[in-house]
């Protein structure tokens, strides 16, 4: 099914035709090697799809737009919080959204004082920890020397290094069959610091099997995001 063109562009013609219980915003897209059309024949099994948008500029978000809500309303319910085999098994987080049309006159009420706060219990939300000088100076001395005697993965304008299981930046998703081994030895004391951390009233039988650790050189700015947490099972560090 062909859908106009260009896809990066939002229609303005859906602000005023269609409510937001007829669009839909998955975490899907280019960007995670989804085309719009294989994206389109996943969506109009549920009703007939009107068009599909880029939802930002990330390219990992995008808005389908029916044109019945209850089509929208049937395939949030069908494939929020599960994984899709048709979408290279991505595991698709889906709320209802609203297209907006870009202008000049929106960008001015951006507000671009984002407040900073230093402690978890300023921005009130569950189970989020912040923990100061969690490592000692000493400490981080010797975790970053460990690092640089392993192999680098080189990436646009940053470096990785992978423990346990990849994340592949592709995909936003980890392969849970591809096993790369046993976390390295140099982060035992931080494994056995974090499984005994009284604030999160866990199991001592926490399992922690995987690592993502990234160098990004001085003066390399990072955009806004999301970090992909859906890709992960239980508690993240």
């Amino acid at each position: 099914m062909n859908f106009p063109s260009p896809w990066h562009q939002l229609a303005e013609t859906a602000v005023s035709s269609f409510t937001r219980h007829h669009n839909i915003r998955p975490n899907c897209g280019p960007a995670v090697g989804l085309s719009y059309d294989t994206i389109a024949s996943v969506f109009n099994t549920f009703g007939e799809v009107k068009g599909i948008y880029a939802a930002d500029e990330s390219g990992t978000r995008v808005i389908v737009s029916y044109f019945e809500a209850n089509s929208a309303q049937q395939a949030l319910t069908a494939l929020n919080g599960k994984s899709c085999a048709d979408l290279d098994g991505r595991s698709l987080h889906i709320r209802y959204s609203v297209i907006q049309p870009n202008s000049e006159a929106e960008s001015q009420h951006v507000n671009e004082h984002i407040p900073v706060s230093l402690m978890d219990s300023e921005v009130n939300i569950p189970g989020l920890y912040l923990v100061h000088d969690f490592l000692s100076p000493q400490e981080e001395k010797e975790l970053l020397a460990a690092v640089d005697e392993r192999p680098w993965i080189s990436l646009s304008k940053r470096r990785v290094q992978h423990y346990g299981y990849e994340f592949c930046y592709g995909t936003r998703n980890v392969d849970t069959k591809l096993h790369l081994g046993e976390l390295p030895s140099f982060v035992s004391s931080v494994l056995e610091r974090i499984s005994s951390f009284p604030g999160l009233n866990i199991s001592t039988s926490i399992l922690l099997d995987q690592l993502t650790v990234n160098e990004y050189p001085p003066g390399v700015g990072l955009s806004p995001h999301i970090d992909t947490h859906s890709a992960f099972e239980g508690i993240n560090f």
